[in-house]
């Protein structure tokens, strides 16, 4: 996959979606919205190559509580553009979010 398509395959929940972070606080939509991040590299080599880019995708769902319809959307996406998943959640009480992340690794080619 690509960059833009894992940004283009998350935009199909219909919810906002950011890389990271939104800009400024002023963008920051109404729940439920979408991160997402790479926060490392499992890159595949042999003989001092890289030959493969393996990253850690992370996708988080914010929502105001837990919100197993809206989390049901976004894996139904997740099972048409991605493989196995790990799911953790846990409310962010100084954010007064849900926060689900989703764990996976994606092969980027591009």
């Amino acid at each position: 996959m690509t960059y833009q398509q894992i940004y283009e395959a998350l935009l199909q929940t219909g919810l906002p979606v950011t890389y990271e972070f939104w800009e400024s606080p002023n963008q920051i939509p109404p729940l439920p919205y979408i991160v997402f991040t790479y926060p490392q590299n499992d890159d595949y080599g042999a003989d001092n190559t890289n030959y493969a880019e393996i990253v850690q995708l992370e996708i988080g769902l914010y929502t105001k509580r837990k919100d197993p319809e809206t989390e049901r959307l976004v894996e139904a996406v997740l099972k048409q553009h991605f493989t196995k998943w790990l799911k953790n959640s846990v409310y962010v009480r100084a954010d007064a979010v849900q926060e689900t992340i989703y764990q996976m690794e994606v092969a980027i080619n591009g």
